[in-house]
Order: C-alpha cells, then structure tokens, then sequence
C-alpha cells in the first residue's frame, strides 16, 4: 500500500485536528506511518502489535536507565532521540493492530504500562542524572495522577451518558 493508504487504513481517525493542541500529535503521526510501513515490508504479518509494544517497554526502559546514569552530553543526545524514536514506535503498535484488524485488551494494557512507566518515567531519568531525585519522584507520580484522574473522569461520564440513555 502507498502511504496515502496506509493512512486510510491505519489512523483513520487521526487525521484532522480536533483541537490546537492535536497539530503536534498528527506531526508524530505523519512520521511513524513510514515506520509502520518498513515494519510491514519487513516482516509481513509474522510481527504481532504486541510484540513491538513489549519490545518497546524494554526500549524505552532501558534508554531511561543510561539517561539517569550517563554523563556525557553527546550520549545524552543520543538518549534523547532514541526516546523519541521509542514515542513514534508507541504509534506504530497501534497502527499495525489497526491493519491486521488484532486490537485487545492486551495490547490496551500494554499501551498503559508503556505511558504509565516509559513516558512518565522521561522526568524521573532526567531528575535522577541531575541529582534531583526528589523531584523526579514527585513529577513521576503527578504525572501518573493526571493520566488516571483523567481516565477515571471520562469513564464516570461515559457511564453517566449510558446509565442515562436507559431511561
């Protein structure tokens, strides 16, 4: 498939900005397509979304790990643009999952495990190298507050709209 198809296929619903905010978030996603599309060609349907979703928790920990450790600038950078690749492969589990027709439950959870500890861990590596450990315990858990509480709201009102609905 080209590109153009790929898309169709794979973020049908990212491709038009909700709110100001999604115009990063469709930049991210005009990037991982092309990676998508080299793990297609590559390995067919032999790789499974959760298998680049398990690789990717590793990944990413393990980047997070040698950013709390290293102190040469140049590696840092390195990190840096590894963990960006790691963010764009958080994209690309999903869109393999939408074109092999495969999303679970799994897979939904090992979404959640990536963002809960990979994502929200990027403030704990950076505070740890910069002896702020403190700090960086307290922005990883505001983080993961955030996440949740949010996640909790949207459900208290989708079961609000059902519970409503019936009547």
């Amino acid at each position: 498939e080209t590109i153009k198809e790929l898309k169709e296929i794979c973020q049908p619903h990212r491709t038009k900005p909700q709110r100001p905010r999604d115009f990063g978030y469709l930049k991210h996603r005009e990037l991982s397509i092309y990676i998508t599309k080299v793990i297609l060609k590559l390995a067919g349907t032999k790789i499974k979304p959760n298998h680049i979703s398990i690789f990717n928790i590793f990944f990413g920990l393990i980047i997070l790990l040698l950013l709390a450790i290293t102190e040469d600038r140049l590696f840092l950078i390195v990190l840096l643009f590894l963990f960006y690749f790691s963010f764009l492969l958080d994209k690309v589990d999903g869109e393999i999952a939408r074109y092999q027709r495969a999303i679970t439950l799994r897979g939904v959870y090992l979404d959640e495990i990536y963002h809960l500890f990979v994502q929200n861990g990027l403030i704990l590596a950076v505070a740890v190298n910069r002896d702020f450990l403190a700090l960086g315990i307290t922005g990883f858990f505001l983080l993961f507050l955030v996440r949740y509480l949010n996640k909790i709201r949207y459900f208290i009102y989708a079961k609000y709209k059902t519970d409503r609905n019936k009547f």
